[in-house]
């Protein structure tokens, strides 16, 4: 009898990180065709956070946006996945404080990923362990999320699994939360183009109406100038410095006939 050993654990590893990359590149795929044709930010981040969940396979997946307010709070705007009113009682701040040091916190505070390998030995997340531990969630990552100057948030994932982030995974993830970012900054960008698009027609608007209004008085004007001018028991007539005609009254019309725009001499004359 013959018997041969061989230990397949490193190919199963690598196999299984492949096709999770597999699963993160097709995600990547589907959130760039959700971000291109989103019509909203709240529409766009809810559909990126789903596909995370679903093409990639992991636990939950939450965006928080950086506020400047007492508490340096993180607000929750979306996520997808299993949750259990986890999200609503985390309780995430940028601070430097015990509620600040966890992976959103600091990744919001730094503007760099931070990765949490276990969330059963990992000091920094000892505020919310009991309740991730609970929902099943036992590693996590936080990406970052920025404009050109300011951090304004993040984007963090959780996974079933302890240290279920590798190198490569990590990269992609980083790659995904940067095109998040830019097209957060894009819907931002044409919703303002939108709303001084329409500041600008109000504006418009409103000043058309008021040169209306405007012509509509002078009209007015100009008729009881010209009534008043039909009153007068002679020939009345304007004259322009260019010796034009510019305005006459009904008696000087019936006499002379419509003579409006025309010289003097040629009033008299007929010919220029």
């Amino acid at each position: 009898f013959f018997a041969f050993c061989n230990d397949i654990t490193e190919r199963k590893k690598y196999e299984k990180n492949l096709l999770q990359l597999i699963r993160t590149l097709k995600a990547m795929q589907d959130s760039s065709m959700i971000m291109l044709h989103a019509g909203s930010e709240e529409e766009m981040l809810k559909e990126v956070c789903s596909i995370i969940v679903e093409d990639c396979g992991y636990k939950m997946v939450w965006i928080g946006f950086r506020e400047c307010d007492k508490e340096q709070s993180v607000r929750p705007v979306a996520f997808a996945g299993f949750d259990e009113g986890y999200i609503e009682n985390m309780k995430v701040t940028w601070g430097d404080t015990p509620r600040g040091r966890g992976p959103t916190g600091t990744a919001v505070r730094t503007g760099k990923p931070v990765l949490c390998s276990d969330m059963r030995t990992n000091p920094d997340f000892k505020p919310w362990r009991e309740e991730a531990l609970k929902r099943g969630y036992n590693s996590s990552i936080a990406l970052p999320l920025y404009t050109d100057e300011e951090i304004f948030g993040a984007m963090t994932i959780y996974s079933m699994n302890p240290s279920a982030f590798s190198d490569e995974e990590q990269q992609l993830l980083s790659k995904m939360a940067n095109d998040l970012s830019n097209g957060i900054k894009a819907i931002r960008l044409k919703v303002a183009l939108k709303r001084i698009n329409e500041e600008l027609e109000d504006k418009v608007n409103s000043r058309t109406a008021e040169l209306s209004s405007t012509l509509e008085a002078l009209e007015g004007e100009k008729q009881r100038f010209q009534d008043l001018l039909n009153r007068i028991p002679a020939y009345v007539a304007l004259i322009s410095p260019n010796h034009e005609i510019a305005f006459c009254n009904k008696n000087f019309t019936d006499y002379f006939g419509e003579v409006n725009g025309q010289t003097c001499h040629e009033m008299l004359f007929g010919d220029k």
